[in-house]
């Protein structure tokens, strides 16, 4: 029995497919993932939501640099 799960194009979610042991196949015309057992479908869960974690963390960083930043640009201008 193979297991699927429906195909997703970003990159992050590409490279844990290969490093869970998955590929990709068509169904009805459709790409899916697949997965030769549960466990590989399971570790590309595990691994794709780990990514997912750092992304946002990485992006909420930028984001508060970005405001601190404004923020001491908004000083500056004041104080002129």
């Amino acid at each position: 029995m193979r297991h699927q799960l429906t195909f997703d194009a970003r990159k992050e979610a590409q490279l844990c497919l290969d490093q869970a042991g998955g590929w990709i196949a068509f169904h009805r015309q459709k790409p899916m993932f697949v997965f030769a057992t549960a466990e590989e479908k399971e570790t590309y869960m595990t691994l794709l939501e780990a990514k997912v974690d750092d992304t946002k963390k990485e992006e909420s960083g930028q984001r508060e640099t970005m405001e601190a930043n404004h923020d001491i640009f908004e000083m500056l201008a004041q104080s002129e």
